[in-house]
């Protein structure tokens, strides 16, 4: 049996119940009811039409890595929030490597294919990725990567609003020189020491580090 044309009755974050019971041709000569089904079979479900939440929290948006801070996990959060919530399913993401001219992906072994490969993240509600193929001696110097994250419950909603954070691979060392003063100048008093620095890559600047000794 079928009942049909149910599809705009239904609310979402709702748990409903369906009650039914079956009856034959019969007549009771006590009553004049026919037979029927005891006990009635139920059936409780939810309806579940709210997309869950993802989020990247390793690696950080914008941020660097190098041979010396190696990138050694990717993980994340997703989050189904209805009261009635069918549960995430899965968490899958995609490793970018964008380079001038081109960008390929990450598919499993090395970064070869031309379109986004999605791949499957270990957990749901706490979630991670690695691979050996991603150790640093797999990365390109100064190139940027982009991870791409997205949850689907159980009920099959995908995330709408997608996770992305990209960092970058750098092993150039800044370079910083001073200024002011001079070298080997003569000085009275000099009231500030000026530099300039630089990153060579991609990282960009955390600070400028000096020291000043009386020889």
């Amino acid at each position: 049996w079928t009942l049909n044309s149910l599809g705009a009755v239904w609310q979402d974050n709702h748990q409903y119940s369906v009650i039914a019971r079956a009856q034959d041709h019969t007549t009771n000569p006590t009553d004049g009811n026919p037979n029927l089904q005891t006990p009635y079979s139920t059936v409780t479900f939810t309806v579940d039409e709210t997309a869950p939440l993802t989020t990247i929290q390793v690696p950080a948006d914008n941020s660097a890595y190098s041979l010396l801070s190696q990138l050694t996990n990717i993980s994340g959060t997703a989050n189904d929030p209805n009261t009635f919530a069918s549960g995430v399913a899965r968490v899958k993401l995609s490793i970018a490597q964008v380079a001038p001219g081109a960008t390929n992906y990450f598919n499993g072994n090395t970064f070869a294919s031309a379109t986004e490969y999605m791949l499957l993240a270990t957990g749901t509600n706490s979630w991670s990725y690695w691979n050996i193929n991603l150790t640093a001696a797999n990365l390109v110097n100064e190139d940027t990567y982009r991870i791409h994250a997205f949850a689907v419950d159980v009920a099959s909603n995908p995330d709408v609003v997608t996770a992305t954070s990209t960092f970058v691979y750098d092993n150039d060392a800044p370079l910083s020189s001073v200024v002011f003063p001079a070298h080997l100048d003569v000085q009275q008093n000099p009231g500030s020491i000026q530099g300039t620095a630089a990153d060579v890559g991609l990282a960009g600047l955390r600070k400028v580090q000096l020291s000043i000794r009386l020889d």
